[in-house]
């Protein structure tokens, strides 16, 4: 247990190393002394774990999802449960045990994984494999410090429950009903920690418990009716908590989950798991680099589970469960989480095998100081490898105080619109609605989110808004069945960019009638509308590739564009040349935009220049990318033209609103700006 101690102690080491880091560069980290966290979608935990603490957890959250609102688990989310009670206990601050707790949950595996490996192959092979996991690079980055989401917990609760479900069918007596017992508190706390993939979890336990019964055949008539009792309980534990979880629900479920993971065909509009950063598609050696550290590690793993199955096919049948957990991950890298016990184990059979059977088997027994010694190597490899990766907060101090005036300079009741995932720390620190967040992201919402960022039109991008969050998808929807997907799009926008007064002869034309209803229907009265604010940053900059597709998406050809946009930080400028970061430059006479060694040239259309107070415009006669340039703020932007006309473009750079639509009420630049959304009124008067 000594050795045990020590494999937990150095996990842990590695990812508290990253609040050192913090330390030294605060402004990225904290503000006010609070941390933030690494994940966008920790802010919804943290938001529920706040709610329970203020006694505000309600079945209903009405600030996601607006103008719906969305249903909340009920009881709530386990991982919220955890963080509020330990607040409450100990006085610790909410976000900081939101912090910290991820990367105590994160070395917590190595325990069941050391009693797995050691019924597997022995105390050595568990040791290993508990070494291995903690500092396998992908682990360690979804437990690292300030993660807080159920990924820190869910290795945990599948490895507990494999182990529990093979206890139960070893045991006999007393101890069969008391294995059974902690396969129904597991499954339990496994639902209640992984609240949005209920039906994942309820299939993952059925097969814990199923899949032992097909190495024990031999007593079939005990195992199968104990296994029948033992699901069934757990069935009618499950339905007690989510009454949804139906088998016509489950197979629904499992369906959308297909489609998300493998980006598969969602019909007018696009899969949004193409655009998430953790639902990407790596190659096998990118996913072997990802999820082990380096491609050899990755090999070693999977000659070791080889031989664990060549040597123990009984004990790798138990694995399937987690394995059916990982096979996705050849089509989303997030799920290669789960992939890193099971390398874990195989690294650990691939080196403690190989050294046994040299030590024991061979003339020469000292040969077994070789796997030995290369086990040592790739565990201080991996360590080293941890130690050098700092994973920095993905809200920056900043924009956290600047989301916190958002809520001061914003009425009760008021919606922001943002992308979707600014949604979760806007909600926390602003406790403001917002239209789509990261967990109710598809595609249809994806792209009305994103069409008033890339509209070229105030008017339309104003009213698009107004109508959304009034109407709701259904407003959409009623439409789009009305017309037809492809030309009711194209109706609304139409609508939208020519207000009341043009609407009217289309709606005429499409026979939208009566007309004025229809006109109250897309240009609701203002006694109908929240307070409605545009919330944008220059971190969306970096997210543009996927909003611009989302926002351009085309429902006839079911295709967007990636407008191009990238940010440069201005190092200096003399004379005629303006220096950037990485050795690049551009000279504003000839509009020739240089990389550091001169052999990529990239001729510009235009270039804006701020200076004495406003934009100085030089046209350089031919197509080409738009550079936009701010000596005093020391940025720079080189964008597609298309970009350059963006809504997103003109607000944020340009600082060039149409005030009838687009009313400034924060603008920090860089750090982010705030604008109260007008859209026109049924009488064609701009909303107040």
């Amino acid at each position: 247990m000594l050795a045990l101690g020590a494999v937990v102690t150095v996990g842990l080491l590695v990812r508290v190393d990253d609040l050192v880091h913090w330390r030294k560069r605060p402004e990225l980290s904290f503000h006010d002394g609070i941390p933030s966290l690494t994940t966008f979608d920790g802010y919804h935990y943290l938001r529920y774990a706040r709610d329970q603490l203020q006694g505000r957890y309600t079945r209903r959250d009405s600030l996601r999802l607006f103008p719906d609102g969305a249903p909340r688990s009920v009881p709530p989310p386990l991982l919220a449960v955890t963080a509020a009670a330990v607040t409450r206990v100990s006085g610790v601050r909410l976000e900081w045990v939101a912090v910290v707790l991820p990367a105590l949950l994160g070395v917590g595996a190595a325990f069941p994984l050391y009693a797995l490996g050691r019924r597997l192959g022995g105390r050595s092979i568990g040791l290993s494999a508990a070494a291995f996991l903690v500092l396998f690079p992908y682990y360690l980055r979804r437990t690292s410090v300030g993660r807080f989401d159920t990924d820190c917990g869910q290795v945990i609760f599948i490895l507990w429950a494999v182990l529990s479900g093979w206890t139960f069918h070893q045991s006999r007596g007393w101890k069969k009903v008391a294995s059974a017992m902690g396969c129904v508190i597991n499954a339990v706390a496994f639902l209640l920690w992984w609240d949005t993939a209920a039906h994942v979890v309820f299939l993952v336990i059925l097969a814990s418990i199923v899949v032992p019964v097909v190495t024990t055949l031999d007593r079939w008539k005990e195992t199968v009716p104990s296994a029948v009792g033992l699901v069934l309980i757990i069935a009618l534990a499950f339905l007690g908590i989510r009454p949804d979880l139906t088998p016509g629900r489950l197979v629904e479920r499992v369906r959308g989950d297909f489609v998300y993971v493998t980006k598969a065909d969602a019909g007018a509009f696009p899969s949004v798991g193409v655009s998430v950063s953790e639902q990407q598609r790596l190659g096998p050696m990118e996913l072997l680099r990802e999820a082990f550290g380096h491609p050899l590690v990755g090999a070693a793993a999977l000659l070791g589970l080889a031989a664990l199955m060549w040597r123990n096919l009984p004990g790798f049948v138990l694995l399937l469960p987690i394995l059916a957990l990982a096979v996705p991950a050849f089509w989303a890298k997030r799920f290669a989480v789960f992939l890193t016990p099971l390398g874990a184990l195989g690294c650990a059979f691939f080196f403690v095998a190989w050294a046994e059977r040299l030590g024991s088997g061979s003339r020469r027994p000292w040969l077994a100081i070789v796997p030995v010694g290369l086990l040592a190597v790739a565990l201080g490899f991996l360590t080293n490898q941890a130690v050098a990766r700092t994973y920095y907060p993905v809200v920056p101090g900043p924009v956290c105080s600047a989301m916190e005036r958002v809520g001061t300079e914003t009425p009760a009741g008021a919606v922001i619109w943002t992308w979707w995932d600014h949604a979760y720390p806007l909600m926390y620190w602003a406790e403001r609605a917002t239209v789509s967040d990261g967990m109710d992201h598809g595609g249809f919402r994806s792209v009305v989110s994103a069409v008033p960022l890339v509209s070229q039109d105030y008017r339309l991008a104003a009213n698009w808004m107004v109508f959304s969050v009034v109407r709701g998808p259904q407003g959409f929807r009623r439409v789009l069945a009305r017309l037809g997907d492809i030309k009711g799009w194209s109706v609304i926008k139409k609508i939208m960019a020519l207000g009341p007064t043009g609407a009217r002869s289309i709606l005429e034309k499409q026979r939208l009638e009566p007309v004025d209803e229809w006109l109250r229907f897309f240009f609701p009265p203002q006694s109908q509308r929240p307070p409605l604010y545009l919330y944008l940053d220059q971190r969306m900059i970096r997210t543009s590739f996927w909003w611009s597709w989302f926002g351009t998406w085309d429902v006839a050809g079911k295709h967007g564009r990636h407008l191009k946009a990238q940010l440069l930080d201005l190092v200096d400028r003399q004379g005629r040349a303006v220096y950037f970061s990485h050795g690049r430059w551009a000279d504003l006479e000839t509009g020739v935009f240089r990389s550091p060694t001169g052999d990529e040239n990239i001729l510009l259309s235009k270039a804006y220049h701020w200076a004495h107070g406003r934009w100085v415009e030089r046209d350089f006669g031919r197509d080409g990318p738009v550079l936009e340039l701010d000596t005093e703020r020391r940025w720079a932007l080189l964008a597609e033209p298309m970009f350059f006309g963006t809504l997103f473009n003109r607000l944020v750079v340009l600082a060039a609103a149409d005030v009838r639509h687009f009313e400034p009420v924060l603008l920090e630049e860089p750090v982010f700006q705030l604008w109260r959304v007008k859209g026109d009124l049924p009488d064609n008067r701009p909303g107040s």
